[in-house]
């Protein structure tokens, strides 16, 4: 992933459901963009563990952990001015407006830490 000069300033987030359906629970994780030089793709790791059930920017307090069993059925990149967490919580300092994020590849990968291509 790279990002505009500015990543520290927001909140990043991956989404995902583990159900067909539409409803406003879904799982999310956060994680940080490092600022890397112009050009410079940094690759970022999420474990599916890391994932909290969430309804808006608020977490479900109690909730199951992401079940991957039956497969995903979503997952979406966010930008927020929202952190994870049972209170509505902004980011200090956060930057509002336009911003870029690029994307090279999403794949998964294994405990052992090896990337798994996914095509």
């Amino acid at each position: 992933l790279t990002s505009d000069n500015e990543p520290e300033r927001r909140v990043w987030k991956v989404t995902t459901r583990s159900e067909q359906s539409r409803g406003e629970q879904l799982y999310q994780a956060m994680f940080q963009l490092e600022k890397g030089a112009e050009g410079e793709w940094t690759r970022v790791q999420i474990p599916f563990d890391s994932f909290q059930q969430v309804r808006g920017p608020r977490l479900v307090e109690g909730a199951p952990p992401l079940d991957t069993s039956n497969g995903l059925f979503q997952i979406g990149i966010s930008l927020s001015k929202f952190m994870i967490s049972s209170n509505v919580t902004e980011i200090p300092n956060f930057r509002p407006g336009y911003f870029e994020l690029q994307i090279k590849e999403v794949g998964v990968y294994t405990a052992q830490d090896q990337a798994v291509e996914v095509t």
